[in-house]
């Protein structure tokens, strides 16, 4: 049996997408902390295996430019199942923001 766990973590440097989750995994919640004193947003995509990391496409898209006001932390359960090959990708309009994802990996 699969140990509920964290599957990815990501603090945003720049305004880049970064890979936060790789399938095969499940990926029960995912929790976006805004560390800065300022307002920030942040996008959430998914990729089927082999596209492309840029330019996104609106259909990768499960979040996009979604507001966080400053210092504040958002929690999204959703259960997301990605195959191999599959990744899940955030990006943050500025630094300062956190992503962690809990899930299960076979």
């Amino acid at each position: 049996m699969a140990t509920p766990s964290i599957v990815g973590q990501a603090i945003s440097e720049s305004t880049d997408s970064t890979v936060l989750v790789s399938g095969p995994c499940v990926m029960s919640t995912l929790f976006i902390c805004n560390t800065t004193a300022s307002s920030k947003t942040f996008s959430v995509q998914v990729r089927k295996d082999g596209e492309e990391t840029s330019p996104t496409t609106d259909q990768q898209y499960i979040y996009k430019a979604v507001p966080l006001a400053a210092n504040e932390t958002a929690a999204i359960t959703s259960g997301i199942s990605l195959g191999t090959g599959q990744t899940m990708v955030v990006t943050a309009s500025a630094t300062g923001v956190a992503f962690t994802a809990f899930g299960v990996t076979p």
